[in-house]
């Protein structure tokens, strides 16, 4: 298969899962959020903290965000 027949291919693949309406930005900024809450998810979880402990939402809000 040559070059230019797999860049063509390639293009119409992701032409098909990505919207042309979205642009790059707006992916990084997603990227972003869903990695914040992930990281926050994570953090809330008992397993992460001491027993006995209490971590106030907005310290583990920060914390997420400084991961990211």
């Amino acid at each position: 298969m040559n070059f230019t027949r797999f860049a063509r291919l390639t293009q119409r693949r992701s032409k098909t899962f990505i919207s042309q309406n979205v642009s790059s930005i707006q992916v990084i900024v997603f990227y972003y959020i869903v990695m914040t809450v992930v990281s926050l998810g994570l953090f809330s979880l008992p397993f992460f903290r001491e027993p006995g402990s209490h971590v106030a939402f907005i310290d583990l809000f920060f914390m997420a965000v400084s991961t990211v």
